[in-house]
Formats: structure tokens, C-alpha cells, sequence
């Protein structure tokens, strides 16, 4: 009986020792704006630095439905109204998460950064696939200036078992090497990749896959270079692609 109660109570331990785990949250951001004023179309514009207090992505105040987005969940970042020309809004990634969807809206451009380098926060793609869609930098952007202008910057590693799909009428850059597993697809709007170490391809993810353009650009951008290069494969979907490269 002794040995009954004893293996009862270590059982009881071990459950209560273990964290529930959040469940899929659906969000929007309505937390401080965080804006930092910018020249619209200044030339190349890269993630800007700042001392961002209460803009962290656990806070919960900072979304419609809290805790935050995860867990596959989908997270909209939007323009707070009236404020769409100020500026970009500045979150920072201080957690792990996993997204089924992402959504910049901000006409002037979301920077996503991590501002602990040390913490190696990851935006994880879910295991159906993350969507990252994107608004176009600024509306009155010429298109033709889309391969030299900003936009939206994901300042994190993307990583997870699924596919990232990059669709919207916006650009999206990435700035960090991507582990992510599954296959990439840019369908709409521009992928723009930076690096200054010659690291382009681990921008792409791991998946040994061509990167598939489905109606999207590729931007290619590695300062010091006058010709950008990458290893990987392609494959053109019946959208057809583009290249264009900022040196």
C-alpha cells in the first residue's frame, strides 16, 4: 500500500512539473506604435536600431487576443490608423514562435529584429507551411523602383519543418540564415536577400529543393559585390519569376 501511494505522488510531481502548452492564438498587433521616421524612398533602406521599450512580442497588451501569436497561429501587423506615412514599427521577437501566418501591413514597413542576439529567438514555420504576405513599401512607390526600395525585414532566423510561401504586393527581406526544412515559393511581391559575407544561399533555407517563383521576384543584395551569386536551383512556376540584383 506504502509503494502504491509512493509511485501516486511521484506521478503528481512529474505531471505539475510540466508547462501547459499555449494553444494556437490568431492576433493583431495594437500595441505602441514604435515608429521611427524615415525618408520614404530613401535608397535601400536597412532595419533600424533602436531602444524599443514595450515592444516586445510576449507582452500581451500588444495584441488583440492575448497571450500572442503562436503555436501556429497568425499574426497581422497592421498600420495604426491615421500613422501610416510616420514611419516603420519596430517589434522585437523575444521568444520562440511558430506562425501559420504573417501578415505586414504598415505601408512604411515592419522591421521584426531581436535585440538579444544572445537569446536566439526563431519565427518557426508552422508544420502546414508559414505565409508571410506583405503591403507594397509605400503606396505611391513607382513599381519599378521595388528593386531598390525597403520595405518589410524579417531581422530573425526563420526556421521550422514546413514550407514559407512569400506572396502580397510588398518586399520582404531577409537578413539572417534561415534553417527552415520545407520548400520556399515566392508567388507575389519581392524576396529580397542581403548579406555581406557572401552567405546568400543560407538565406533560403535548408531544404535541398529549387526555390520555386510563382509570379514573385528575387532580389538579390551583397554589398562590396558587383555580381551577386547564389548555388541553388530554380524552378519557374507557370506565374514565371524575376531577378533583379542591388549591389
Amino acid at each position: 500500500m506504502a509503494r502504491r501511494c509512493r509511485k501516486r505522488m511521484l506521478a503528481l510531481v512529474v505531471a505539475g512539473a510540466v508547462s501547459p502548452a499555449i494553444a494556437q492564438v490568431d492576433a493583431s498587433w495594437v500595441g505602441p506604435s514604435a515608429f521611427v521616421h524615415e525618408p520614404i524612398f530613401a535608397p535601400q533602406p536597412g532595419p533600424v536600431s533602436v531602444l524599443n521599450q514595450g515592444h516586445d512580442w510576449t507582452t500581451r497588451r500588444n495584441w488583440s487576443t492575448p497571450p500572442y501569436p503562436t503555436d501556429a497561429g497568425a499574426a497581422t501587423i497592421p498600420a495604426p490608423a491615421g500613422l501610416e506615412a510616420l514611419g516603420r514599427i519596430i517589434l522585437t521577437l523575444d521568444t520562440n514562435v511558430s506562425l501559420r501566418e504573417l501578415t505586414l501591413a504598415n505601408a512604411a514597413g515592419v522591421d521584426l529584429t531581436d535585440t538579444q542576439p544572445a537569446l536566439n529567438s526563431t519565427l518557426s514555420a508552422a508544420a502546414q507551411g508559414l505565409v508571410i504576405r506583405s503591403l507594397r513599401y509605400h503606396p505611391d512607390a513607382p513599381s519599378r523602383a521595388l528593386c531598390h526600395y525597403g520595405g518589410n525585414y524579417l531581422a530573425v532566423p526563420v526556421g521550422g519543418s514546413g514550407s514559407v510561401s512569400v506572396t502580397g504586393s510588398g518586399v520582404v527581406t531577409f537578413t539572417r540564415a534561415n534553417p527552415f526544412l520545407g520548400p520556399l515559393v515566392v508567388r507575389n511581391g519581392i524576396l529580397a536577400i542581403s548579406s555581406t559575407n557572401g552567405a546568400l544561399d543560407a538565406r533560403l533555407g535548408s531544404s535541398p529543393q529549387p526555390v520555386t517563383l510563382d509570379g514573385g521576384t528575387l532580389r538579390l543584395s551583397q554589398p562590396g559585390s558587383t555580381a551577386p551569386s547564389l548555388q541553388r536551383a530554380f524552378h519557374l512556376g507557370s506565374g514565371g519569376g524575376t531577378f533583379c540584383a542591388a549591389v
